[in-house]
């Protein structure tokens, strides 16, 4: 362990250029210097080689030795350049350093990208720059332990421990990280690039030329055949990546095969990727662990560690709510136990204005720290004291076709009767993942037209009136309205 540690502080020392130059034990002369030779010192971890040659003669640049766990990148001038030629004509003593990268796994197929807290994966979902730090740190062949951080990245960030490696590096640089931003490909690609040598050739694409700072990024990606290049070729360099976009390239990075044959029993249940999209293969070589053997060139999975299946239920992931059906995926573009969703899996309450207008109160009303009861909570008590009473439209008994509209008519004009107050605090109930339902009936013992939000938790029925809580604060009394029992509700004597 010692041993490889000073091997990798001595890869970084060489790979910056701070290692002093002098003759090490791996010194060799072809020729005896004089006035019509030069040397050239070949500077690598464990010696440094001297080629004695006469003046003006060409020199090639061979590659340096293979070091297990580290990749060559090339030589480094003693003013810090990398050397792009393939060979010099000396006409003085010259000095290069030999630079190493870290190698990237791809013995062993292990997960690089990694579910959020939810469990999803998110195909579609935006490839943020923490989420390319925990990717490259985990594909690391070497441990590093990096000991600087950035000002914008914490201790209990997710992505804390690998972006101070990175750092460490020299993958990125700066005080600031940028950790929640999707990464584009010009700045994915530069840091891939860091662990491979750079191209040998220059390529054309149709947007980007080679005074652009990430042009050298894409030079390496075209001539490792990562990307394609050409006169009629976008480069795109500030596409934001997906996480399905960015399993396709680290694949064809790590020469994953992929399989177009997995079965559930060797993937599992990737709850937002489904058998038949044509991700499918890419994110679970990216996202599950397993073990293969190579068949003429294709890859076969010999065991795999599979993906649990989620529960069939309505869950609330951070502010969307999703459901997951028993085939232990997510509905999409469907119905689930009386909820919508849409393309993407996300709860829609068929409406677009109207949830445009519940986001905007959640935004206003809660944080990510809150529970799902604490956030109905909220919910109720912004109906109860944002909203004042009007005088709008009455129902018939068991009516509830006004649900929508009057949800609508109290959010913009936050004015209404019970009928409002109960439609605008249902469909927020809905919008958390609650089975909430209006109940159009009475109350009290002259049989008043009343509507309330009826909601079933673990099998519990509980009512809540935010009208009724409304009404009693105005007039200076008390009444809690909130997850009344049937039998807290009897002295309010509901009749349905």
């Amino acid at each position: 362990m010692l041993a490889a540690g000073l091997m990798l502080i001595l890869l970084i020392l060489f790979a910056c250029g701070v290692l002093p130059i002098g003759k090490g034990p791996g010194a060799a002369s072809l020729l005896p210097i004089g006035n019509d030779n030069v040397s050239i010192h070949f500077i690598t971890p464990d010696a440094e080689i001297v080629k004695v040659v006469e003046k003006g003669s060409d020199v090639t640049l061979e590659p340096g030795a293979e070091i297990e766990n580290y990749t060559f990148i090339g030589w480094r001038d003693q003013q810090g350049n990398l050397e792009k030629r393939t060979s010099v004509k000396a006409f003085q003593n010259i000095y290069y350093s030999a630079v190493y990268a870290v190698a990237l796994q791809t013995e062993a197929h292990d997960p690089y990208l990694f579910p959020n807290e939810y469990g999803m994966f998110l195909p579609n979902g935006e490839m943020t720059r923490s989420d390319a730090a925990v990717m490259f740190y985990s594909l690391l062949s070497v441990p590093i332990s990096g000991q600087e951080g950035f000002l914008d990245v914490t201790k209990s960030d997710p992505c804390f421990q690998a972006a101070s490696a990175l750092k460490e590096l020299g993958v990125v640089s700066g005080s600031r990280f940028h950790p929640d931003e999707g990464i584009t490909k010009a700045e994915l690609l530069e840091m891939l690039a860091s662990f491979y040598p750079p191209a040998n050739e220059n390529y054309t694409f149709s947007d980007l030329s080679d005074s652009d700072s990430c042009y050298p990024a894409f030079c390496s990606a075209a001539e490792h055949g990562w990307i394609d290049a050409g006169d009629q070729i976008k480069a795109e360099p500030d596409h934001i990546m997906t996480r399905a976009e960015t399993a396709k390239l680290m694949n064809s990075v790590l020469g994953r095969t992929g399989a177009d044959k997995l079965t559930v029993k060797q993937v599992g249940y990737l709850v937002d990727v489904n058998k038949n999209d044509a991700c499918y293969p890419e994110m679970a070589e990216a996202c599950v662990p397993h073990s293969f053997r190579l068949e003429d060139g294709a890859e076969t999975w010999t065991e795999s560690t599979p993906i649990a299946k989620m529960s069939a239920g309505v869950y609330l992931f951070g502010r969307d709510v999703y459901a997951v059906d028993r085939s232990g995926h997510l509905v999409t573009s469907g119905e689930w136990e009386g909820f919508s969703f849409d393309e993407n899996g996300i709860y829609t309450s068929g409406n677009t204005e109207l949830d445009e207008l519940i986001r905007d109160v959640f935004d206003q009303i809660l944080d990510d720290s809150m529970t799902q009861e604490e956030m109905l909570r909220a919910a109720y008590d912004y109906t109860v004291d944002t909203y004042n009473y009007r005088k709008r439209n009455m129902y018939y008994y068991k009516d509830t076709s006004w649900l929508m509209d009057e949800a609508y008519t109290m959010l913009t004009t936050k004015k209404g009767n019970c009928y409002n107050f109960a439609a605008a605090f249902c469909m927020m109930a809905r919008a958390l993942g609650y089975d909430a339902n209006v109940y159009c009936a009475f109350i009290g013992p002259d049989y008043r037209p009343h509507a309330w939000v009826d909601i079933t938790i673990d099998g519990q029925l509980y009512i809540f009136d935010p009208e009724i809580e409304y009404s009693y604060k105005r007039d200076y009394k008390t009444a809690d309205m909130y997850m009344l029992t049937p039998e807290a509700a009897a002295k309010w004597t509901y009749t349905r």
